[in-house]
């Protein structure tokens, strides 16, 4: 009777042990079947194919790959102005803007009557873009103040080029009277030897590819900005007083053999200002981790540094400026 007892609490705790197993194997395989959160984000980089798009698409492919479970697809649009909209209603999560964009559109919209967009903030300052002038070289200029007669080539009316070249001129006593603008990018006429072009006027980071195509047509020289016209430049508006002087390094450009100083600003990385802290703090540190990756798919990358990081426009997302904080904590 005491062998049966005793073989019938066996079977009982043989059954139990079986249901608590299957129980468990059908929570683990439950758990398994629900996929791990995603985080989708957006980052808006201007013009296709721009500087500015071509950085967003390689810092996009960093964030994806750098962090677990973070997806990043990338916006393009028509201009800076649209990457900041973009962050400020939501469309998007990060943007590349420049510092004077960022700082007029915070304090008071980037579009008349727009009001300040407070929705966005800071994550890094990443490179500078400046105000590039050309001149054929056959033409003799080494300053502003020879431009007379000259027709250079201004880009869109209105553009940042146009209106960059037009404070640089007067800077100089000069205007459109007096230097004769073209407002296109028609880069076949570096080349037209029957009614060529005596200078052309960028205003763009560093190695565009426009530029780099200028020169493989005609040979043309970087003309400088003088340093004591650059106070009178910045004086001229609220939205000048962030060009400053920049340096073109030499050997920037085939044939510039010596630093030429210009004016410019810096692009920025903005990103919403309801980004979690502890996400913001992560795109920051797999921002400056990743420099050689947008290096390669950009030179103009080459600017970016921790240092200056911080050095924002705007101010700074939370999250953002605890990476900053904790690089200058002792090791």
């Amino acid at each position: 009777m005491q062998l049966l007892t005793d073989v019938a609490f066996d079977v009982i705790r043989i059954r139990v042990s079986l249901v608590l197993a299957a129980v468990l194997c059908s929570a683990c395989s439950q758990n398994q079947a629900v996929p791990a959160a995603v985080t989708h984000l957006t980052i808006s980089t201007g013009t296709a194919n721009g500087v500015l798009n071509l950085v967003g698409n390689a810092l996009a492919t960093a964030y994806t790959r750098h962090l677990s479970g973070v997806v990043v697809a990338v916006k393009s649009g028509r201009s800076v102005d649209d990457s900041f909209e973009d962050i400020q209603s939501g469309t998007a999560d990060l943007g590349l803007v420049d510092s004077e964009t960022a700082y007029v559109g915070y304090r008071r919209g980037v579009s008349a009557g727009a009001g300040p967009r407070s929705g966005v903030r800071a994550v890094a300052v990443l490179f500078p873009t400046a105000v590039q002038v050309f001149v054929r070289r056959d033409r003799h200029v080494v300053s502003v103040k020879q431009f007379k007669g000259l027709r250079m080539m201004v880009g869109e009316r209105g553009g940042y080029a146009d209106q960059a070249m037009q404070v640089i001129l007067q800077s100089y006593s000069l205007d459109y009277a007096n230097v004769r603008p073209e407002f296109s990018y028609t880069l076949s006429r570096v080349t037209d030897e029957h009614d060529p072009i005596d200078g052309v006027v960028f205003y763009t980071p560093f190695r565009n590819r426009a530029i780099l195509d200028a020169l493989d047509r005609a040979d043309f020289q970087l003309v400088p900005i003088n340093r004591e016209h650059i106070s009178a430049i910045q004086s001229t508006s609220e939205r000048n007083h962030f060009l400053k002087s920049t340096v073109i390094p030499r050997q920037t450009y085939p044939g510039q053999d010596e630093d030429v100083l210009t004016v410019g600003e810096e692009i920025l990385l903005l990103c919403r200002d309801d980004l979690p802290d502890g996400l913001v703090y992560d795109l920051t540190k797999v921002l400056f981790d990743s420099i050689p990756d947008l290096i390669r798919a950009h030179p103009a990358a080459a600017g970016i540094n921790a240092e200056r990081g911080p050095t924002t426009s705007v101010p700074l997302h939370p999250g953002a400026a605890r990476y900053y904080r904790e690089r200058e904590l002792p090791r």
